[in-house]
């Protein structure tokens, strides 16, 4: 669903459609660790490092 959003809001640029859906995909990972580090560590929040990798 959210590539057809996308690729009719980018159809001329056909580039810019693929980036967007390159960095939804890599938000979408993000949220999925951030859940599940969150799960982890029996709902406590989560933390970066000084370098903004999880911990």
């Amino acid at each position: 669903m959210l590539w057809t959003w996308i690729s009719r809001t980018y159809r001329s640029d056909k580039k810019m459609a693929y980036l967007v859906k390159y960095e939804a995909e890599l938000m979408y990972d993000l949220y999925e660790t951030m859940m599940s580090k969150m799960s982890d560590n029996g709902g406590t929040s989560v933390a970066l490092d000084p370098d903004g990798c999880l911990v």
